[in-house]
């Protein structure tokens, strides 16, 4: 009976150094979103000139502002599944605790200890499913947490590749420009040409890659670089889809450079943005 308590002082304990482990990386992450909202009220400062409603549009043709509302965006997401992981956590250990009161229980009742051996029988099962279940806990929180340290490892040399749902990043934007609307009223700014904020009833459309109508006048010149080749040849083998953080992967490219040359590809009328499925932008070329 003393070595089953030991046993489930040893889950406690590895719950507890788990339960650590995710509060350092949610510290992390919410300092980086600090610095990534930071940086995007600048930017909202800088091409705040035609009022609220314009930095809106900035989602669909600035590649300054894009990346640090994919980065809030994916942020909020990874907090919400750590914090919903340390709510599990929180409950395995509480039911660990009454479990080994249990155990001291009925290891306190001696010889009367053959009226509950199928109790204790019961109690072995729950446990061996419950070390179980721990170890896929341990294993998967681990492997989130390495994603967490690799992805602030990338965050810190380069720009987050736009990846996440047009609706978030929209949501991120609406919260931020409520969020400088207060600041400039608080220093008594009121920014050139002040529009009416649309409200959360308005929609916009949403982000995709669409192709553009060629007429006879103009025709939209063919990629130069060699990025924007490789690009647009990714667009193709993957029947007019992108997926620009996997795009970064299998090219082997950085993501600033993805995102310069899908702005010429843009620029020159091969592709428009349209709009996103489960993260994955809908292209096609450019008639």
């Amino acid at each position: 009976m003393e070595r089953k308590i030991e046993d489930v002082n040893s889950l406690i304990s590895s719950l507890g150094s788990l339960d650590q482990r995710i509060s350092g990386a949610i510290r992390a992450l919410e300092e980086r979103k600090d610095m990534a909202k930071t940086m995007l009220k600048k930017l909202m400062r800088e091409k705040l000139v035609h009022g609220y409603d314009d930095l809106l549009s900035c989602l669909e043709d600035d590649f300054e502002i894009y990346p640090y509302a994919d980065q809030i965006a994916a942020v909020d997401r990874t907090l919400k599944r750590l914090k919903r992981l340390q709510n599990l956590i929180a409950s395995l250990k509480f039911r660990l605790m009454l479990l080994k009161e249990l155990l001291r229980i009925i290891s306190q009742l001696g010889p009367e200890i053959k009226k509950v051996e199928k109790a204790v029988g019961v109690l072995e099962k729950g446990m061996t499913r419950m070390k179980k279940g721990i170890a896929e806990i341990e294993d998967s929180t681990s492997e989130i947490l390495q994603r967490i340290g690799r992805g602030l490892s990338e965050v810190s040399t380069g720009p987050v590749p736009p990846v996440l749902l047009t609706g978030e990043l929209e949501n991120v934007m609406r919260e931020m420009i409520d969020e400088l609307r207060k600041e400039l009223e608080e220093e008594g700014i009121m920014p050139p040409h002040l529009a009416v904020f649309e409200g959360p009833q308005a929609k916009r459309e949403p982000l995709s890659l669409r192709p553009t109508r060629a007429t006879t006048q103009s025709k939209p010149s063919g990629p130069s670089g060699g990025c924007e080749k490789l690009l647009l040849d990714y667009i193709r083998k993957n029947g007019g889809k992108i997926d620009i953080g996997e795009c970064v992967r299998e090219l082997g490219l950085p993501p600033e450079k993805v995102l310069e040359a899908l702005k010429k590809l843009l620029e020159k009328g091969l592709i428009r943005i349209g709009g996103q499925v489960e993260g994955t932008c809908l292209a096609r070329e450019g008639a």
